[in-house]
Formats: structure tokens, C-alpha cells, sequence
């Protein structure tokens, strides 16, 4: 048997360092976050898009579990262009909630500015509400809508992560996650 490894090259782990600490990058290292973010946000749709047309429901709710903790652990990567329309409603509809409701202007600007810190994550409350092509909806053998009969929908799933982390660390993000998912649902 031989072994697998891998070998990263220390200019591209000198690059992610940066990216991750905030520092001060130069053109390739730029280049490098960039390419890096688009793949993975074409990653994470590629897993979005599996759960959500998967027949087995156990697939399907393992997809959406991954995508829960990815788009947690994704902040700041914008979504592509398949869940784009997600995000912009979730963005959108906190928006409008922050102009209906004054009194509660505060906490609602800093739902908004988590939505729009957390794309992936915004995008995953409002990815259920959003309509989808005939092609999204899987059926199974017997004819029926798989995604409908699933026990736990990807909102649901984003929400006890976000509760999950509120118990240690962040316990801000529940709430803000609650709000633009209620403000989803209310302006779907």
C-alpha cells in the first residue's frame, strides 16, 4: 500500500494566511483569494443543487447539512449565480422589514449587515422560498415531491448551526440569522 499526501506550495498557504488575518495582499495573492472564493461558491452551489434534486432523502438532508456548516464556515464568499436570486431576496426583504419597523431599526441594521456579511448563509434562509424551475423538484418512484416530505429543510438547518455556535461563541448570529429568515418568509 502507499501512502497518499499532499503538499500545499508555501507561497499559496502564505496567501490564504493573509487572506484569513486580513492583511495586506499583493496582486497574485489577490488573484488567489479571488479564484479561490469563486470555487468555492460554485462548490457550494454544486452541493445546494445536489440536495435539493436528490430522490433519496437521506442524501438530501445530508446535502443540506453540509451546506448548513459550509455556508457558515464561507463568510463573506458570494454565492453563484444558480442561488444568487436567494441572497438578493433575503437581502431584499430585510431591507424592507428595516424601513416598515423603525422602532426596531438597530437590531434590524444589523440583521441586514449579517446578511450581507454571511451571503451563503442569507442565501440558505431564502433558498426554500425562492422559485425554481420545474427541473428542481425531484420526484420520487411513487410520483411524489421529495422535497416537500423532507423532515428538515435548509432553513432549519442554518438556524440550529447559528444556535449551535450562540451556545460558545457569536451569540449574536441566531438572532440576526432568525431575523432575515423571518423577514424571508414574511416578504415570500
Amino acid at each position: 500500500k502507499r501512502a497518499l499526501t499532499f503538499t500545499m506550495s508555501s507561497k499559496v498557504l502564505e496567501a490564504a494566511e493573509k487572506s484569513t488575518q486580513g492583511a495586506q495582499l499583493g496582486e497574485s495573492e489577490k488573484a488567489f483569494t479571488e479564484q479561490s472564493n469563486i470555487a468555492a461558491s460554485k462548490a457550494f452551489s454544486r452541493v445546494l443543487m445536489a440536495s435539493s434534486n436528490a430522490r433519496s432523502e437521506a442524501v438530501a438532508d445530508f446535502g443540506k447539512q453540509l451546506a448548513a456548516r459550509l455556508a457558515w464556515t464561507l463568510k463573506g464568499v458570494k454565492p453563484s449565480t444558480e442561488i444568487e436570486k436567494a441572497n438578493e431576496m433575503a437581502v431584499e426583504a430585510t431591507e424592507n422589514s428595516l424601513k416598515r419597523n423603525t422602532e426596531c431599526e438597530e437590531t434590524l441594521a444589523g440583521s441586514l449587515e449579517f446578511a450581507l456579511d454571511y451571503p451563503l448563509v442569507s442565501s440558505c434562509l431564502a433558498f426554500d422560498l425562492v422559485q425554481k424551475g420545474p427541473s428542481s423538484q425531484p420526484r420520487d418512484d411513487a410520483g411524489s415531491n421529495v422535497a416537500a416530505s423532507s423532515t428538515s429543510s435548509l432553513s432549519m438547518r442554518i438556524l440550529n448551526e447559528a444556535y449551535v455556535c450562540s451556545l460558545n461563541e457569536n451569540k449574536e448570529n441566531y438572532e440576526k440569522a432568525l431575523d432575515v429568515f423571518v423577514s424571508s418568509v414574511v416578504n415570500a
